[in-house]
């Protein structure tokens, strides 16, 4: 059977150990029961227990059985009838657009000379005023890659004293000003991360 990471919601916090154990015993075994469990296994898709050992299910399915399968010294958790299930991944995220309220200005994204850019800039600048983050969206990488000059003198231009982060169209890249690289650590001597590149 396939290892899941599972995922614990907050209920699980309220949840006691039966034993007096560590939460890492000799052989790392743990029992999950007197649970709704989600196995996303559609020939046993709702079971009361599961048995994990060094973070690999070991057995699911009703309490007595897969306690049993367990050693003694095994960690009983009692689920109290809470539901459980696989862990959710996402693979690809983007944090910065997880809420609206983060981004303060949108980019016209007719525009196709970036020197233009500066219009809205300076108007986020003005409404958003302050010497904190200001986080826009919504230029074509296309149009920065043609620029005449340097990208971040584009917007050091209009400000260079607060940090600026604007996140391209399609959400693969954040054009930035000397003082947000700044902040970031970023600078000339910074590697490139893993499938990506600093300009």
């Amino acid at each position: 059977m396939n290892a899941f990471t599972f995922l614990q919601i907050s209920f699980l916090i309220a949840c006691e150990s039966e034993q007096p154990l560590p939460m890492t015993n000799a052989e790392n075994e743990t029992v999950f029961y007197n649970g709704e469990i989600y196995t996303v296994n559609d020939q046993q898709a709702w079971v009361s227990a599961i048995y994990i050992r060094n973070g690999i299910i070991q057995a699911v399915g009703q309490d007595e059985a897969v306690i049993n399968a367990a050693s003694d010294n095994a960690e009983l958790i009692n689920l109290r009838g809470a539901f459980m299930m696989p862990g959710i991944h996402d693979v690809h995220v983007h944090p910065l657009e997880a809420s609206s309220e983060n981004v303060q200005f949108t980019l016209d994204d007719r525009i196709q000379d970036a020197e233009s850019y500066a219009i809205d800039i300076e108007d986020a600048d003005i409404a958003n005023p302050g010497s904190g983050w200001l986080l826009g969206w919504g230029h074509w990488i296309d149009v920065l890659l043609n620029a005449r000059r340097m990208q971040k003198e584009l917007i050091d231009e209009v400000d260079h004293t607060r940090p600026v982060g604007i996140m391209e169209e399609a959400s693969h890249s954040v054009w930035c000003n000397s003082r947000a690289l700044e902040l970031m650590g970023v600078d000339r001597a910074t590697p490139a991360p893993v499938g990506g590149i600093i300009m």
